[in-house]
């Protein structure tokens, strides 16, 4: 939405107060902290790796971690709680996506090393 007022492409929202919007024009253009977040979130939005895909919706993790105690009678663990909101509700064998089951088999590998350099 601001990026769009601010590239000129959205001229849809006149609540924007236009001596607001000058000081913003300004400030885009000239702050050299902020010219570097814009270009690092427009190098972010053209990643092909793209976002993080999970099943949690609006719910905040503290809400399903709080809700996962009471089905498990304890905490959680990180890998239950990763395959909870990195699975389909309907099937909870499948990954919402390719990134989320790699993302878990480097996991398992990583605790498997860990064990045999631990003797665990």
């Amino acid at each position: 939405m601001m990026s769009d007022i601010r590239e000129g492409v959205d001229t849809t929202h006149e609540w924007l107060i236009p001596a607001y919007k000058k000081l913003l024009e300004k400030y885009w253009e000239t702050d050299e902290k902020w010219k570097n977040i814009r270009k690092k979130a427009r190098e972010n939005r053209a990643s092909l790796l793209g976002g993080s895909v999970h099943c949690g919706g609006s719910i905040p993790l503290s809400s399903t971690i709080e809700r996962m105690k009471k089905q498990l009678d304890r905490t959680p663990t990180h890998e239950e709680v990763f395959k909870e909101t990195h699975t389909l509700k309907s099937d909870k064998s499948k990954w919402v996506d390719k990134r989320s089951q790699d993302t878990h088999e480097k996991f398992i590998k990583g605790q498997e090393v860990r064990k045999v350099r631990t003797g665990n």
